[in-house]
């Protein structure tokens, strides 16, 4: 299956949207820096159990801020880092209760 770039950016567009209109304005890491990661080689691999590794949702956010800044640098893990926030966002919005 394939997505085009153009489409991926309307599905991001609509999500933000959707944070928004549920009162989302930013993404807080809070208490909640630590997670679990599959390491990318391992993560399509279902023939073994992937080895995980443990990320820093302060570390992102402050790695994606610096895109925001002057002459920023971007690189594959920035995606990957991008990817953990909106995890962080999926999980604190599936605990909101509806308003």
């Amino acid at each position: 299956m394939v997505i085009t770039l153009s489409e991926l950016e309307t599905s991001f567009e609509v999500l933000l949207q959707m944070l928004r209109q549920r009162g989302f304005e930013e993404a807080d890491s809070g208490s909640w820096d630590y997670y679990w990661v599959v390491l990318l080689d391992d993560w399509i691999d279902l023939k073994n159990v992937p080895d995980v590794a443990t990320g820093s949702l302060d570390d992102d956010i402050a790695e994606l801020k610096k895109l925001a800044g002057p002459d920023p640098v971007p690189t594959s893990v920035d995606l990957d880092r991008l990817a953990s926030v909106f995890r962080l966002l999926a999980e604190q919005y599936s605990r909101q209760p509806l308003k």
